[in-house]
């Protein structure tokens, strides 16, 4: 969920053009490793994307009820080959979605300066990892 302010007219366009950007990726994303995108509602001043219910809610979420250290190796070596898999079948040239979801907005995107896809992919994975 997302609360448009109605008195800033740039951050309002900003975060609308950010929003359908958003729901245009994940209506276009079928994965078991990614949370199924349901709907969208525009209803000002707040916007909302419905995905799929997650029991234990986001992976933040769950990784931060774990005590420290106690996922197995077995567990985060799946976790980090899932996300390179991933992250390397679908990076592009310019990033699509929000900064916030996209691991492809590097320092040297931002500036439009040269990197490689396979640059931008280590930055990004080991930034996830």
């Amino acid at each position: 969920m997302v609360r448009i302010p109605t008195q800033k007219e740039e951050t309002r366009a900003l975060l609308e053009q950010q929003f359908k950007c958003e729901v245009a990726l994940l209506s276009r994303l079928f994965h078991p490793n990614i949370v199924q995108f349901i709907a969208a509602c525009k209803k000002p001043p707040v916007y909302c994307i419905i995905t799929e219910y997650m029991s234990q809610g986001t992976l933040r979420m769950y990784l931060n009820k774990k005590e420290p250290y106690s996922l197995s190796t077995e567990t985060i070596l799946r976790l980090a080959l899932d996300m390179y898999h991933e992250e390397w079948k679908h990076s592009a040239k310019k990033p699509k979605g929000t900064r916030e979801h996209t691991a492809g907005w590097l320092p040297e995107m931002i500036k439009e300066k040269h990197c490689t896809r396979k640059k931008v992919d280590v930055y990004s994975f080991g930034i996830v990892l």
